[in-house]
């Protein structure tokens, strides 16, 4: 009997190092390329139509930059509308105006594009000299702010106001509700990130050793989604907390109001892509996605949460409920404070499933010799 109970405990011991929570499911995928939506998935086939930035207005409507085209989805996944739109790459939802805000700044004409949120049309292009990219709106106050070159300008009308400075290549932006406008960066030749940070009319700077990718603002903490990493900084610009993912570069991120969950984009270099999810900065579950997931949208209205997938050209579609499959190639990872700011420290992770269950066959063997051996004896 003491055996068995060996044998029980450890079993669920392991099941906990691997087994992920009921956290959702892949419903649907989008194709965007066929505007068709389908159950289930991921594609995992490549496409050019490569998804990058969304938004979600009021409506519950998706509005996913790609390439060309900005598309628009009800709150169920259904394609309702395609907006031609040159170099669509990064956007944003003015909830004060009812205006979608979309930058083009990966083709020789750099533009930023106004789209009625009402009647889903181009209301005005404004052709700038350098490339906008991260863009975002004042919660409070609505006004848009956007990255453009090394300076952030905010949106008045047809007019750029310059703002402030900053070093690096933009990668996004988020403003907070009292008015700091942060902006994550990178910096190829030195090999550095950074964080900046504007709040009347003074600028602040957090540097990494890592490269920022995505911001997510909670109430008065950030979340970066880096190589590597995900960062939880205050508005200090101070680290508080952060967690290892080996092997994963952390893409778009989206907070679930509903449920208090965090879903993150892994574009992960050891196997399938997909996305984690987490609870107060605590990994509790990972979802498939398709190829090179970029960013991630939770919709209050449907309760969907809507992940963009750069190579297979399609939008995953996340709803409440079990997986009936779960990846357990990608360990989870323990948090662990970081030692000395921004320095990040060498975090270990769980044994995979294979090794955690190859341990239990040699204790288990040596716990069953050990019995009969006393029987034996007896």
């Amino acid at each position: 009997m003491r055996v068995g109970s060996s044998l029980l405990v450890l079993f669920f011991l392991a099941c906990s190092l691997t087994c992920s929570s009921c956290v959702g499911v892949l419903k649907y995928t989008v194709n965007l390329a066929t505007s068709t939506i389908e159950n289930g998935g991921p594609y995992n086939t490549f496409s050019q139509i490569s998804p990058t930035r969304m938004v979600a207005d009021n409506e519950g409507r998706i509005f996913v930059a790609a390439v060309n085209t900005v598309f628009v989805l009800s709150p169920n996944g259904s394609v309702i509308k395609n907006i031609n739109v040159s170099g669509a790459e990064y956007i944003a939802f003015d909830n004060r105006t009812n205006i979608v805000y979309v930058t083009s700044g990966t083709l020789p004409i750099h533009t930023i594009t106004e789209i009625s949120d009402a009647n889903l049309s181009v209301i005005r292009q404004l052709t700038v000299s350098a490339y906008p990219l991260a863009l975002a709106t004042d919660p409070t106050t609505g006004k848009v702010f956007i990255a453009i070159g090394n300076e952030v300008y905010a949106l008045n009308s047809t007019k750029l106001v310059p703002l402030f400075n900053f070093l690096g290549v933009p990668t996004d932006m988020v403003v907070s509700p009292s008015g700091n406008i942060l902006v994550s960066t990178y910096n190829f030749t030195e090999n550095k990130g950074y964080i900046f940070m504007n709040f009347q009319g003074r600028t602040y700077s957090l540097e990494l050793n890592t490269f920022p990718n995505s911001l997510l603002l909670e109430e008065n903490e950030i979340l970066v989604g880096t190589d590597g990493y995900i960062l939880e900084i205050n508005l200090a610009l101070n680290i508080v907390g952060n967690i290892s993912l080996y092997g994963g570069k952390i893409e778009g991120m989206a907070y679930d109001s509903n449920n208090d969950l965090v879903y993150a984009a892994v574009d992960s270099l050891y196997g399938q892509d997909y996305v984690l999810v987490l609870n107060n900065l605590s990994p509790i579950g990972e979802i498939n996605v398709g190829i090179t997931p970029v960013d991630v949208v939770f919709d209050p209205v449907s309760n969907y949460v809507f992940v963009s997938n750069f190579f297979d050209g399609t939008v995953a579609i996340i709803s409440q409920g079990c997986p009936t499959q779960v990846n357990s190639s990608v360990s989870l990872p323990i948090i662990r404070s970081p030692t000395v700011s921004p320095q990040m420290p060498v975090i270990s992770s769980f044994l995979p499933f294979y090794v955690t269950f190859v341990l239990l066959a040699l204790f288990s063997a040596l716990i069953l010799r050990k019995y009969i051996s006393k029987n034996r004896g007896e």
